[in-house]
């Protein structure tokens, strides 16, 4: 996820000195979301160690990282469990995932300096941060193919956004994804991939994408698409679990899920640089949930996500 970096934010004004009392039982949820469900997101990402990096426009603050480099103070010792908390000046932070000397770290803003840009809520916090924390799971666990994709963003200028029928393709494309999500039965719902896979192939005909662009356009569903799939299933899994009541009233990132099938159907043809492809990329991950269930053994290392559906004709 790429949000602008410090720059932008230093011009919000001060924040509540963090760590609060709610900012750490805020973590500590965030963490036992990731204990308690990272598996159901994908096997492993319960027990990744993937320290946290927040920021605001003071401080970058670093939880849990076993050996931060000399330019990171040391500020409280067992932070959490097992856990120290570090911070330094701010280093041009932005929302993704940063390598910290060897280790890769997930990177998002505070709560309270997210929300003078954004107003929400502890739950969404939560979900967007478990977002960038899989994608350090996927540098950890993935590193070829994670350089592979970040190299793609090379090819961004190239790419034709202004071209208007692919504007308009993009739309098509968008709503028979949608579509595909819609159907109940295995069958129908291997009938509607096949026509979205079908399109896609004319749509890029028509734009005459290169592979380069092809490129832009898969490995990107990969990077960003899986990113966003880690931060819906997080809440769906945690909404559905009964026994351990979750800290904060999850209803309102319930809700923005709903606008996922709206964001396909109208949302694509507007998307700028890399935007769309968080919505395509959920959706095809959605789909192989439906139609492959151990797409995950592969999903990461070997195939992108559209190389699976094309596997399953």
């Amino acid at each position: 996820m790429h949000f602008a970096a410090a720059a932008f934010m230093l011009a919000l004004g001060q924040t509540n000195v963090f760590p609060t009392a709610e900012d750490k039982r805020e973590i500590e949820e965030l963490l036992r979301f990731q204990r308690q469900y990272g598996d159901g997101i994908w096997p492993g990402f319960a027990r990744a160690n993937i320290p946290i990096l927040l920021y605001d426009e003071q401080f970058e603050y670093l939880i849990g990282h076993p050996s931060p480099p000399e330019s990171w103070t040391r500020i409280e010792v067992g932070f959490l469990p097992g856990k120290d908390l570090h911070r330094r000046p701010p280093h041009k932070p932005s929302a993704f995932t940063v390598r910290v000397g060897d280790v890769w770290c997930a990177s998002f803003a505070t709560f309270d300096y997210m929300t003078k840009r954004l107003q929400s809520g502890r739950e969404l916090h939560i979900a967007a941060t478990i977002h960038e924390m899989f994608h350090a799971f996927q540098a950890q666990t993935a590193p070829d193919r994670f350089k592979s994709a970040m190299a793609v963003y090379a090819f961004e200028s190239k790419y034709p956004e202004s071209d208007s029928t692919l504007l308009e393709d993009w739309k098509r494309e968008g709503s028979l994804l949608a579509d595909a999500l819609a159907t109940a039965m295995s069958d129908e719902t291997r009938s509607a991939v096949a026509n979205f896979l079908a399109f896609r192939s004319e749509r890029r005909k028509r734009a005459k994408l290169d592979k380069d662009l092809i490129a832009y356009e898969t490995q990107l569903e990969w990077l960003e698409g899986m990113g966003k799939y880690a931060e819906v299933r997080i809440i769906e899994l945690a909404s559905l679990d009964t026994k351990t009541p979750p800290l904060y009233d999850l209803s309102a990132a319930t809700r923005r899920r709903m606008s996922d099938s709206f964001q396909l159907r109208s949302g694509l043809a507007i998307a700028k640089g890399d935007i769309r492809y968080y919505q395509t990329g959920l959706a095809q991950a959605r789909l192989l949930d439906r139609l492959l269930p151990k797409w995950k053994e592969v999903g990461l290392h070997k195939l992108w996500l559209e190389e699976l559906l094309v596997s399953m004709r």
